[in-house]
């Protein structure tokens, strides 16, 4: 007798007895939850794949039909509180999507970084740039620094002494992020990190 168990504890927690239960693609929603897009199809191979052997099952156990059926599937955590948004990024403030960047959703973290590039608020707005600076290098919530900073590599405000702080962040995401974003500085010496090489390798190195 074949018995499986999940290959990680806790993490893997959706399954189905469904043959044409299809999950292609997972969001963070607004609301915190998970939303699932499930095609929701018998088949999905394209006809030269098809075997004659997988012809015969496929008729036999009826999954060439129904179509068009996909769903959408909201996934929340036992007792969660009942669904109540209340968004309005689109019309925040500046400052008020500064602060979103550190919030614990991650789809309002990603919505106010979007919304604070697309505007590059930072690259006109000094008051605005300084504060993403602040969070960048001195906020308290990790994912909040890293967002700050790649909203000011995005809004094309970051300096060379903020990078510096964050290639020597406590946090081991905001210098994987610190360091992705200082490939920009070296190939843009001339524009970009105009520092001293020696000061790039002392951060890295540390």
């Amino acid at each position: 007798m074949l018995r499986g168990a999940n290959a990680y504890t806790g993490t893997e927690f959706l399954t189905s007895t469904d043959e044409r239960f299809r999950p292609v693609n997972l969001f963070n929603g607004p609301d915190g939850a998970l939303w699932l897009i499930d095609l929701y199809r018998g088949i999905i191979q394209d006809r030269f794949y098809v075997t004659s052997y997988l012809r015969k099952e496929i008729l036999e156990r009826g999954l060439d039909k129904p179509v068009n059926h996909g769903r959408i599937w909201r996934i929340v955590p036992d007792g969660a509180p009942k669904l109540n948004l209340k968004l309005s990024l689109a019309s925040a403030s500046p400052t008020d999507l500064v602060k979103s960047l550190a919030d614990p959703n991650g789809w309002t973290r990603d919505t106010a970084q979007k919304l604070l590039v697309e505007k590059r608020v930072a690259a006109r707005t000094p008051a605005v740039a300084t504060a993403l600076r602040e969070m960048a290098t001195k906020g308290e919530n990790a994912l909040g620094r890293l967002h700050a900073l790649w909203t000011l590599d995005g809004s094309g405000a970051l300096d060379q002494a903020t990078l510096l702080t964050a290639l020597n962040d406590r946090d081991s995401r905001v210098v994987a992020g610190s360091i992705r974003i200082a490939e920009g500085f070296f190939r843009q010496t001339g524009q970009r990190g105009r520092g001293e090489p020696g000061d790039w390798t002392r951060a890295i190195a540390d």
